[in-house]
C-alpha cells in the first residue's frame, strides 16, 4: 500500500474512530442507568411523604367460632322445578344460637335467601325460601353461619 496516496473509506466501515466506537455502548448504558436512577429519585421522594395523623385506630370484628365445610345442603325441588326450601346438616353444635344466612344463587342472577337461628344442639336446620327460584344446573347454596 503506497503511504502517498489519500485512504479511501468503503461503505462498510465506519465513520467514527475504532477507539470512540468501543465505548459508545457503554455511554448508552450509563446514560440508561442514569435516567432509571433519576425516576428511582423521584419515586423515593414521593414514596416519602409524611402523614399529618397522629392517631391510630383499631376496630374490634367478631369472628365466628362455627364454620360450614363440614355441613350439607339439601334443595327442596317442587313439581314446577323451583327451589322451595333448604335443608343443611351437620350443623356443628358450637353454632347453636348463631344465625345461619343462605343465599341460593339460581342461574341467570336469579338470587333468593332465607335465614333462621340455629337449634341448641346444632344437627339440622330447614329454610323456607319467599320467592322460590327455578332449578338450573349449576345452582349453588352459599351458607354463613353469624355468631352465636
Amino acid at each position: 500500500m503506497d503511504r502517498n496516496r489519500p485512504r479511501v473509506r468503503l461503505a462498510t466501515e465506519s465513520a467514527v474512530p475504532p477507539s470512540a466506537a468501543a465505548t459508545w455502548p457503554f455511554q448508552l448504558l450509563i446514560a440508561g442507568a442514569a435516567v432509571v436512577g433519576l425516576a428511582g429519585v423521584r419515586m423515593a421522594s414521593a414514596a416519602t411523604v409524611s402523614s399529618s395523623t397522629a392517631n391510630l385506630a383499631a376496630v374490634q370484628v367478631a369472628v365466628p367460632r362455627c364454620s360450614t365445610p363440614g355441613m350439607q345442603v339439601i334443595e327442596t325441588v317442587s313439581n314446577s322445578a323451583t327451589i322451595t326450601a333448604v335443608t343443611v346438616n351437620g350443623i356443628d353444635p358450637v353454632c347453636a344460637g348463631g344465625v345461619l344466612d343462605l343465599t341460593v344463587n339460581s342461574g341467570g342472577g336469579t338470587t333468593t335467601g332465607g335465614s333462621a337461628t340455629v337449634p341448641s344442639g346444632g344437627g339440622s336446620l330447614t329454610i323456607t325460601l319467599g320467592t322460590p327460584p327455578a332449578l338450573v344446573a349449576g345452582s349453588e347454596v352459599d351458607l354463613v353461619v353469624v355468631g352465636p
